[in-house]
């Protein structure tokens, strides 16, 4: 009777593949090394897969979402959703970018990207307010003239962008 049982089941799935009710059967552990892995997603990125691009990256946080590189992972992520033109997606991975990831190297590209995409969504001030926060927080990065561009021509002004900081008075000491 056993045997029966066990000769009915269906096979498992083979990795990657979808099994009969919809649930995809993607392998828990990687099947790739983090490097080879960031590699290939950049280079179907470069190459234009950008389908590819966006599975590998996708893959690359679930199992190595920890990592150095897993800030430009989620970048690259809401990046692609942006270069297609999909804006609903793009902002909230820009969001994962700088609410799991606040202070990477990706920052600022994230806070300049996500203002162009609230902008071209016709949500001009909260793109604005993504410009803001670009120059203030990263008044010397060369994106921060860039926003300042963007929110002049949309009519706005940007506020001090002080790329060097003032020069205070002399501190006087007390002589002993």
């Amino acid at each position: 009777g056993n045997s029966v049982k066990v000769m009915q089941a269906p096979p498992p799935a083979p990795p990657g593949q979808t099994t009969p009710g919809g649930a995809s059967a993607a392998p828990e552990t990687p099947t790739i090394s983090a490097t080879d892995l960031y590699s290939n997603a950049r280079r179907d990125m470069s190459g234009g897969k950008l389908d590819l691009a966006l599975q590998e990256f996708s893959d690359y946080l679930k199992w190595y979402g920890s990592t150095e590189l897993a800030p430009n992972a989620q970048y690259y992520l809401a990046y692609i959703h942006s270069s297609q033109g999909d804006y609903d997606h793009a902002v909230p991975e820009f969001d994962m970018v700088l609410e799991k990831y606040p202070d990477n190297n990706k920052t600022p590209d994230a806070l300049y990207n996500k203002g162009l995409a609230l902008t071209k969504m016709g949500r001009r001030t909260d793109g604005a307010q993504e410009y803001r926060e670009l120059i203030q927080r990263f008044p010397a990065n060369d994106l921060s003239k860039r926003a300042c561009d963007q929110l002049k021509g949309m009519g706005l002004s940007c506020g001090a962008r002080a790329s060097t900081p003032a020069k205070s008075a002399p501190k006087r000491t007390k002589k002993q």
